[in-house]
C-alpha cells in the first residue's frame, strides 16, 4: 500500500528555468520505495500549453538518478500531472525531484509535488484465517480442493498405505478404512501407478 512521505510540497515555480518541486528524506531508518507525482498547473497559474518534452531530474543521496534527464513528453493541455514510479531509497538518503520545461513562458506556473512510498510491513503472522484453520480433516475419496490435496499428499506419506503386486490402496486413521486406490504394476523394471479411485 503507498502512503504520502511527509506533506505535498507547493509553489509557484519557473519551470522555464528549470526547479527542484520536491525535496526531503523519506525515512531515515529504512530503505523505500517510492515513487513521485508532480501536478503542473492549478486552473489559475497553468503551463503555457505548448507541451513538448519536459525534464525530470531526481536524485537519491546526492547522485544522480539515470537516465538523466528523463524526458516525459507532455501534451498541450494546460494542467498536466507527472509520474515517476520506482525510486529505489536507501535508508537516510535525501531525495530531489526537479522538473524543466522546453517552453519560455512557464515561468510561473503553481507546482504541487508528492512523494509516496510503499508502506513497511512488519512482524506478519497466521490470522486465525490463514493455514492453521484450514480444514485438514482427510478427504473420504480423491481430494477436489487444494488444501484436500496438501492433506492427502502428506497422509501418502505419513500415514498407513498398503502397497500390494497389483494395488496402493490409502487408509484412514482407523488404518482399515480405504481412501484411495490406484492400480500398479512392474512390467520389465517399468513401474506404472495409475491414477487415484
Amino acid at each position: 500500500m503507498w502512503s504520502l512521505i511527509g506533506t505535498a510540497q507547493n509553489a509557484d515555480r519557473d519551470l522555464a528555468a528549470g526547479d527542484t518541486v520536491w525535496t526531503g528524506t523519506p525515512d531515515a531508518a529504512n530503505p523505500r520505495q517510492c515513487a513521485v507525482l508532480v501536478k503542473l498547473g492549478d486552473g489559475v497559474k497553468d503551463l503555457d500549453g505548448t507541451g513538448g518534452l519536459f525534464e525530470l531530474t531526481a536524485t537519491i543521496g546526492g547522485q544522480t538518478l539515470q537516465p538523466a534527464p528523463e524526458y516525459i513528453n507532455v501534451g498541450t493541455q494546460v494542467r498536466s500531472a507527472l509520474i515517476k514510479a520506482e525510486l529505489w531509497v536507501p535508508a537516510g538518503d535525501a531525495v530531489t525531484i526537479a522538473i524543466t520545461s522546453p517552453n519560455g513562458a512557464d515561468t510561473d506556473v503553481d507546482v504541487t509535488a508528492y512523494l509516496l512510498a510503499m508502506s513497511l510491513k512488519t512482524g506478519f503472522s497466521l490470522a486465525a484465517t490463514g493455514l492453521d484453520a484450514i480444514e485438514a480433516t482427510a478427504p473420504a475419496t480423491v481430494a477436489a480442493t487444494f488444501p484436500e490435496m496438501i492433506v492427502q499428499l502428506w497422509r501418502r506419506f505419513f500415514r498407513k498405505a498398503t502397497l500390494t503386486a497389483t494395488t496402493l490402496t490409502t487408509l484412514a486413521d482407523d488404518g482399515a478404512t480405504p481412501i484411495t486406490s490406484q492400480a500398479v504394476s512392474d512390467s520389465g523394471g517399468t513401474q506404472t501407478q495409475g491414477a487415484a479411485t
